[in-house]
């Protein structure tokens, strides 16, 4: 089952959707796409500086992320209590084991410009492993979970078959020699 949850950062809430529906395993020869939903918690305008101020990643690896794939900086303007979406994801999928979809972070310090009351303005962050994540998947090859998953699951099948058959064949064997 994948995972996900909202994250509070500089102001926004930041929440990921998959498109067009929830999975828990993708493969490693897909570039699946998401919904980035950006919600202004604030009574303010928020908007990203020319460069953008989000930076999103799949991650991979077994614990944190060993491997990051970036996205292009993401760029928005959010009315107060306001929600846009922008559509994320369409990068391949290159490592098997857990995945992850998060943003890097910042101080607030160092991200937040404030040129009036009215408006904040984000930065973007510095790169390096602060990060929030905010959704989690597992990739496999595909081979490796036919051999693992499917195939067995369709020889338990074939057995259970297989089971009843002998086990009718006996009934009726057993019922013939008693006559």
């Amino acid at each position: 089952m994948p995972g996900k949850h909202k994250v509070s950062y500089a102001g926004l809430e930041l929440e990921v959707e998959p498109i067009p529906e929830e999975r828990g395993i993708y493969f490693t020869d897909e570039s699946p796409e998401f919904i980035l939903k950006i919600h202004n918690t604030l009574n303010k305008r928020i908007k990203s500086s020319g460069q953008g101020a989000i930076i999103w990643f799949y991650g991979f690896g077994s614990g944190s992320p060993e491997a990051m794939t970036y996205g292009p900086p993401i760029t928005f303007d959010v009315e107060p209590k306001g929600t846009i979406e922008r559509k994320i994801g369409n990068k391949l999928l290159g490592y098997q084991g857990n995945g992850t979809i998060g943003i890097l972070t910042a101080r607030q310090k160092d991200v937040i410009q404030s040129e009036n009351d009215q408006e904040r303005i984000l930065k973007l962050p510095p790169m390096g492993r602060n990060y929030e994540t905010l959704y989690t998947f597992t990739v496999m090859e595909r081979e490796f979970y036919r051999k693992i998953y499917e195939y067995p699951t369709k020889l338990a099948k074939i057995m259970t078959i297989l089971t009843i058959l002998i086990a009718i064949f006996t009934a009726i064997s057993l019922y013939q020699l008693s006559q």
